[in-house]
């Protein structure tokens, strides 16, 4: 056998195509939910202060809240590009026919 029968690369199908699309589709409505939860975190602790400005748990409560919402924005972007970058090379990989 030539060397080139052997390394023929293999054509994604349309069911191949759609999966990629949805896996990637995932990873950002993923990313989407975390933002949404850190945004509710962080309007949830603006609103206690608001509220209740003469109140001790209200002040603790901001300042457990502010924080867990940007740590939370940091890890959705971190997970989302760590999981971007495992997929395609997943699928680099796979599309050389390894």
């Amino acid at each position: 056998m030539h060397e080139s029968e052997t390394a023929q690369t293999v054509q994604p199908t349309l069911r191949d195509t759609l999966a990629r699309d949805r896996t990637l589709l995932a990873n950002e409505r993923t990313l989407l939910a975390y933002a949404r939860t850190a945004i509710m975190l962080g309007v949830s602790g603006v609103t206690l202060i608001k509220l209740y400005p003469e109140s001790r748990f209200a002040l603790i409560a901001c300042g457990v809240l502010l924080p867990a919402s940007i740590l939370l924005s940091i890890f959705a972007v971190y997970r989302f590009g760590m999981m971007k970058r495992e997929l395609s090379t997943l699928w680099k990989r796979d599309s050389s026919g390894s």
